[in-house]
C-alpha cells in the first residue's frame, strides 16, 4: 500500500463521513437548544413550591368535610320537621274547611227558615208567630 492508496482511502472516507459530521452537528445544535430549554424549566421551576404552597393554602381554608355533613345533616332535619308541621297545619286547614262547611249549611238552613216564616205568619192570619 502506498501513499496514493491512503490518499484514496482518506477521499472515500472523507466523502462516507460527510453526512456523519453534519448529522454532528445538528446533533450538536439540538444539544445547545436542549440545554437551554432545561436551564430554563429549571428556573419556572424554582417558582413551583411557591404556588403549590398557594394552592395548598387554599385547599385548607375550604370547609371541612365533617362540617358539610353536619350542615347537610342539619338541614335534612329541618326539611323533615317542616314537612311535619306542613302535615299538622293542612289536618287544622281541613277541620276549619268542614267546620266552615258546616256553618254555612246550618246559616242556609236559618235563612230559609227565616224566609219561611214570614209566609207561614201570612198563612196563619197575620198573626205574630212566637219565637221559640
Amino acid at each position: 500500500m502506498n501513499e496514493s492508496d491512503l490518499e484514496q482511502i482518506r477521499a472515500i472516507l472523507a466523502n462516507a463521513l460527510a453526512p456523519v459530521q453534519a448529522d454532528l452537528t445538528v446533533v450538536k445544535t439540538d444539544l445547545t437548544t436542549v440545554k437551554t430549554d432545561v436551564a430554563a424549566n429549571g428556573t419556572a421551576l424554582t417558582t413551583l413550591p411557591t404556588e403549590v404552597n398557594a394552592i395548598k393554602a387554599k385547599v385548607d381554608s375550604w370547609p371541612d368535610l365533617h362540617f358539610l355533613r353536619a350542615a347537610a345533616q342539619r338541614q335534612q332535619t329541618d326539611t323533615a320537621s317542616l314537612r311535619d308541621d306542613i302535615r299538622v297545619l293542612s289536618a287544622i286547614a281541613m277541620r276549619l274547611d268542614g267546620s266552615h262547611s258546616v256553618l254555612l249549611d246550618e246559616l242556609r238552613a236559618t235563612h230559609t227558615d227565616e224566609r219561611s216564616r214570614p209566609q207561614a205568619r201570612r198563612r196563619a192570619g197575620s198573626t205574630p208567630v212566637s219565637p221559640d
